[in-house]
């Protein structure tokens, strides 16, 4: 709860922040991560199978969806739309398989 109150605050000080540059975004960003890194180390998260999943598919369909739609603008050669759907389709069901098969 602490990390997150922390993120939170580092988030919002950032916004506020007038005179922000490449540079100081960089260190303060490395501070952060470092400072969640430490925590880490002290306090370890243990985290079951399914809330990884589930974390790491939330960021995963953000890029799903940035990918089907602009996948005319970003390819050269741009897949058809039946052939990702299908593609998002098994990664869906591959997915979904592991998330009920998991033990923890």
């Amino acid at each position: 709860m602490s990390l997150l109150l922390a993120w939170i605050s580092f988030i919002i000080l950032m916004s506020f922040s007038e005179e922000l540059d490449q540079s100081h975004y960089l260190l303060f960003s490395s501070s952060m991560f470092y400072l969640t890194y430490l925590y880490n180390k002290i306090r370890p998260l243990c985290m079951s199978t399914k809330a990884t999943l589930i974390l790491v598919n939330t960021s995963s369909l953000i890029l799903w969806y940035i990918a089907f739609v602009y996948n005319d603008f970003l390819s050269i050669k741009p897949i058809s739309y039946e052939l990702f759907m299908s593609l998002f389709f098994v990664y869906i069901y591959l997915m979904v398989y592991t998330f009920f098969e998991s033990n923890q």
